[in-house]
Formats: C-alpha cells, sequence, structure tokens
C-alpha cells in the first residue's frame, strides 16, 4: 500500500500543479490518518538542547492571559524552570520555546516543539511525565497554580512549514523563531478555491520585497490541526530593526506605485484576509531548551 501511495503524484491527486494552497489541502486530509493510524512510537530526540528546528512540524500551545495577571503566569514559569535545575542544564518538560503576544485586551504565550514524525510528540509527552516524577508534586502543583489566571481557550495546533511563503533578505542569514528575539506575527485565513490567485500575489509581494531589500525576515507555517490558518512570523535580527523596518505595504507602494499596491492588497484581502497582526517577542526566560 505504501508504495501505491508514493506512487501518486500530487498532479495526479489534484489535477494540475502543485501549490502551497493545495498541499495544505492534502495535509489537511491526510493529518488524521497520520496521527491516528500511522504514527508509531520512537525514541524522543535526543536532547531538548539539541532539537533539531529544521523539521518541518511543530507542536503549539496557546495560552491566553489577561495583562493584568501576566505576572502570575509568568512567576510560576520561572519557579517552575528553576525546580528543573539539574546542575548546569534543565530537565526537559516539552516545553522548549515561548514567544509572546500582548494585545491591548490579553497576552497569548505560544509554546513551540519541533518534530519530524509525529511519532515523537508520544516521547516528548513521556519526557515530560518522566520529568514531573522527577520533580515532585508540590513542584508540579505550583506550577499548575497558574492556570486560574488563563483565559478560555487554551489548546494546541499542529504547524507545519511552508517555506513557498518565506522571505529572506538577501545577504543575510535565516532568522528562525528559536534565535531571534522579536517581530510580529500574522494569522492569515486562506480562500481554498482561490489559491492560484494567493500564491501569485504573494510572489508579487515578496519580489518587491527582494528588490527594495526589506530587513525582516518571513518564516511561514500552516495550521494542518488547528483552523488551517496561514501563519507567518516576521522576524527581526533585534529591536531597533524591528522599530526601524517599514511596513509591507509602504514597501510594496515605493516599489510598485500607490495604485498598483491598493490593487494587490485589496485582491490580497479577498483570498488572504488578515484577521490577527501582533508584536511580538521571544521568551528566552520562559523558554526550556536545555542551556
Amino acid at each position: 500500500m505504501q508504495g501505491a501511495m508514493e506512487a501518486k503524484t500530487d498532479d495526479q491527486i489534484f489535477g494540475r500543479h502543485e501549490t502551497p494552497i493545495r498541499r495544505l489541502l492534502l495535509d489537511i486530509f491526510i493529518i488524521l490518518a497520520i496521527l491516528f493510524v500511522f504514527a508509531q512510537p520512537v525514541a524522543a530526540q535526543s536532547s531538548h538542547a539539541a532539537l533539531d528546528w529544521a523539521t518541518p512540524y511543530r507542536w503549539v500551545h496557546v495560552d491566553h492571559i489577561a495583562p493584568e495577571r501576566t505576572v502570575v503566569f509568568e512567576s510560576a514559569r520561572h519557579g517552575w524552570l528553576a525546580a528543573l535545575k539539574q546542575g548546569d542544564s534543565l530537565l526537559a518538560d516539552g516545553r522548549p520555546l515561548f514567544w509572546e503576544l500582548r494585545g491591548k485586551d490579553h497576552s497569548t504565550f505560544y509554546t513551540l516543539y519541533p518534530f519530524a514524525r509525529f511519532g515523537e510528540l508520544d516521547a516528548r509527552r513521556e519526557a515530560a511525565l518522566s520529568t514531573q516524577r522527577i520533580v515532585g508534586k508540590e513542584a508540579l502543583d505550583r506550577y499548575d497554580s497558574a492556570d486560574s489566571v488563563l483565559i478560555p481557550p487554551h489548546y494546541s495546533q499542529i504547524w507545519r512549514r511552508s517555506p513557498d511563503f518565506d522571505y529572506v533578505p538577501s545577504g543575510v542569514d535565516s532568522l528562525t523563531e528559536k534565535i531571534a528575539p522579536c517581530g510580529w506575527i500574522e494569522f492569515q485565513t486562506p480562500d481554498f478555491f482561490r489559491g492560484d490567485e494567493c500564491d501569485s500575489l504573494w510572489k508579487e509581494i515578496a519580489g518587491a520585497l527582494t528588490a527594495e531589500h526589506y530587513p525582516l525576515t518571513c518564516r511561514s507555517f500552516w495550521n494542518v490541526y488547528g483552523d488551517g490558518e496561514l501563519i507567518r512570523m516576521w522576524l527581526a535580527p533585534d529591536s531597533a530593526t524591528l522599530m526601524a523596518a517599514p511596513s509591507v505595504k509602504d514597501v510594496v507602494a515605493h516599489h510598485f506605485g500607490a495604485d498598483r499596491m491598493r490593487n494587490i492588497f485589496d485582491r490580497l484581502d479577498k483570498v488572504l484576509p488578515t484577521t490577527v497582526s501582533q508584536s511580538s517577542r521571544r521568551r528566552t526566560d520562559m523558554s526550556n531548551l536545555g542551556r
């Protein structure tokens, strides 16, 4: 059966050339089979200090917190990390990387864990449970007490990398979510019936960014086990670069002219509307990369 499946190309499945939108649709259809049928237990990645951030998938957990209560959540996390300390390193707890989006009504914390095969999620869970047994119930209860400040909903998703929607400044090493200190995050909802137009518009925008030497890196993901959104992480090497960077619309207007810019983004709003766009920062103090 595996050989028969591999023999079919995406062109045969879709009847025409593959695009990022079509590939997302294929992923959504097969992801449940991967999760519930084909996922096999595998060994955990050798060390949470050496997780491979080049892998295609991210397990993502999302927590919403009222701004005035974030200190409770942060303090509990800091206390938990102190409990995980073993010599010069930290025990793995399955939550290696934290990013924060701070809005007017609430803050949102995203926890990211990279993986290549879905069986690794079982290994992640087992490693976290093992750590909890080592640290003990008292420390775990103190950590869990911060759940009282969470605003529903809080949930987990699966994101898949989508390099076709990336942008990397020429002559600059590509930033990743692991090392970039700050940026902003956009969530966009695709019209799956107009994927070709969406892809074409992004190529125009990316071409303008390249020609104008836009300084931020765009790292993109599809939410393949959640709402089906496109997530763009616009990453800066430092806060000064982030503050000085013009908006993407301004760059496109400078390159193509204001009228064409408006036309591009009016069309984009119809096929890939942005639902969230917020500044973000990596929370090194809350992350657990092993040290």
